[in-house]
């Protein structure tokens, strides 16, 4: 009776082991076939240890002059703030990433405040969507 129930238990463990590879097999697939998709895509790197540049300026680079309408309609120019200490932050309302950091931003305000640094959100749209959001 126990040879029964101690082959029972070898032969469910077995079956175990026989789905969990072949699960992580199929998944191995899967991910070689998202690489291959995003290499046809030119979406992703042609050998993955090849490290890029990121997208931007350079360090020490000078920020190109630019001139945008605020909230109220008047007109703020990168020259305004020459001399500042600014933190500028690219804002999309719509971006998940910008929504997900938006709290630690508006608790950054006092700490900001106390080293003399302006927040500057720069954002783009209907200026009354974005009257909207700020109030929010």
């Amino acid at each position: 009776m126990i040879d029964i129930v101690l082959l029972i238990i070898l032969i469910s463990i077995w079956i175990g082991f026989y789905a969990l590879a072949k699960q992580q097999g199929r998944i191995l697939l899967r991910l070689d076939q998202i690489e291959e998709s995003a290499k046809v895509a030119g979406t992703g790197p042609e050998n993955p240890n090849d490290q890029t540049e990121p997208d931007g300026l350079p360090l020490k680079t000078h920020f190109p002059a630019f001139k945008f309408p605020d909230l109220t309609g008047r007109t703020v120019a990168l020259e305004d703030f020459r001399g500042k200490r600014v933190l500028l932050v690219h804002w999309n309302f719509e971006c998940g990433f910008c929504e997900s950091i938006a709290r630690e931003l508006g608790n950054l305000g006092t700490s900001l405040q106390e080293r003399n640094v302006q927040l500057v959100l720069l954002t783009y749209g209907d200026s009354g969507f974005n009257q909207e959001q700020v109030a929010k």
